[in-house]
């Protein structure tokens, strides 16, 4: 007979007291082993949550890469666990003993109810899908709130392409252009058609890239010749988003949104990972591998470009930070370190704030030497040893170590995606 159903209930006081609830469905069995689902708020904040895979038997995770057990469970809005094309909440997974763990990426949508579901399937595990269904207690109408903006540092180069505004919840897409400008602090006018009218959101509709126009910012073409760049070196402006833009809950900013910019000179060089320095930590700790850069890089790209492995190429699970306005990336991981080699896996679109890539530069000159061409990732080898006693309180830096795989085996391993979470409030 199988386990009786669980309920877990959870209480807010917002105003009006509202109830949150997930309840978990009848385990599936595999061989000996039952799985068994559950939701469950973190900090008592129910807007971020956990979503809990327990198997009776731990073993069943370890036969699977992280790509597969990220198949395996989905956070969805309910009502859209059954559509083909919705990819669901965006997060991460992890293993935790017998335990498969889905972080979203996100805080929850205040009055939504989500579905979580795992599929025994995909980790050859008899059984229909499990379901567990989550409320998140309703809230009186709060002012959106820009929750992150990248790149963080304020020195940007003139020929700077892009930012990542992270919202607090979904805003009002459609014509949104009139609420963004960019202000040149030495006249104070604005300057003339700045932005790229192309909408680019995340799938949870959370995160907005901005992007100068390419035209303006490539020397020599039409409109940096017409009009002009952007951005002037040595000259302040101000990137500023209009406290009008509304929510999709109707709510506007409390306040503009402003960023502060000083516009340095402009790099057209390519990132230079023999400039990279790795500083590595003891085995047997869940220290992190710290890689520094000497310039900003990308933060997106730094999200999804940038993994470890270790020599056999099997990923390394953990979490993503970057730091020092993403001159620093760091790694921690989910166990402890093993011994002995690993290696940073590096895809080669990854960019600096020009659009630079390891592969070429954004603007490429066709007179002179085409550029190299490199696989899809390259690597750095670091070796992780046991701490002596003598060297405690102390950590390696690896001199570069660079090794490059074959086009198709690049292509076969890819590169994987971590993601740090926002929490706001």
């Amino acid at each position: 007979m199988s386990p009786r159903l669980t309920t877990v209930l959870v209480a807010m006081s917002f105003v009006v007291a509202v109830g949150c609830s997930a309840s978990n469905a009848q385990p599936a069995k595999h061989s000996a082993a039952t799985f068994t689902v559950r939701v469950e708020p973190d900090d008592g904040d129910d807007r971020w949550i956990t979503v809990r895979v327990e198997s009776s038997d731990p073993a069943v995770w370890s036969r699977f890469a992280a790509v597969d057990l990220a198949r395996a469970v989905r956070l969805n809005v309910a009502g859209t666990e059954t559509k083909s094309d919705s990819a669901g909440v965006l997060g991460s997974v992890e293993v935790d003993g017998s335990e498969l763990r889905f972080h979203p990426r996100y805080a929850l949508l205040p009055g939504t109810t989500y579905i979580a579901t795992f599929s025994p399937a995909v980790v050859r595990a008899s059984g229909s899908p499990i379901i567990s269904r989550y409320e998140v207690a309703l809230r009186p109408a709060e002012p959106p709130r820009v929750v992150a903006l990248y790149p963080t540092t304020d020195k940007l180069p003139a020929n700077h392409l892009k930012f990542y505004l992270h919202f607090s919840e979904p805003m009002e897409r459609g014509d949104i252009w009139d609420y963004f400008r960019v202000v040149d602090k030495t006249t104070g006018d604005d300057v003339p058609s700045p932005f790229r009218h192309t909408e680019l959101w995340s799938e949870d509709g959370l995160r907005l890239t901005l992007w100068f126009h390419p035209g303006r910012q490539k020397t020599g073409v039409n409109l940096n010749v017409e009009i002009g760049p952007i951005l002037e070196e040595g000259r302040r402006y101000t990137l500023v988003v209009s406290k009008a833009w509304r929510s999709q809950a109707g709510q506007p900013f409390a306040e503009d949104i402003r960023k502060s910019i000083f516009a340095v000179a402009p790099d057209h060089t390519q990132p230079d990972i023999e400039s990279w320095t790795l500083t590595t930590p003891p085995a047997g700790s869940r220290e992190p591998l710290v890689v520094d850069f000497p310039e900003p890089l990308d933060w997106a790209l730094l999200q999804s470009q940038l993994r470890v492995e270790d020599m056999n190429g099997r990923q390394v699970h953990g979490v993503i930070v970057t730091a020092n306005e993403e001159r620093s990336w760091q790694f921690i991981p989910g166990v402890p370190w093993s011994a002995g080699g690993h290696r940073l896996a590096i895809g080669t679109v990854l960019e600096d704030l020009t659009g630079n890539n390891l592969q070429r530069p954004f603007e490429v000159d066709l007179t002179t030497k085409r550029p190299v061409d490199l696989p899809p990732v390259v690597y750095r080898v670091f070796e992780v040893i046991e701490r002596q006693p003598q060297q405690r309180g102390r950590r390696r830096k690896e001199n570069p170590v660079i090794t490059k795989n074959t086009p198709a085996a690049a292509s076969s391993r890819g590169v994987g995606f971590r993601f740090d979470r926002f929490r706001s409030g």
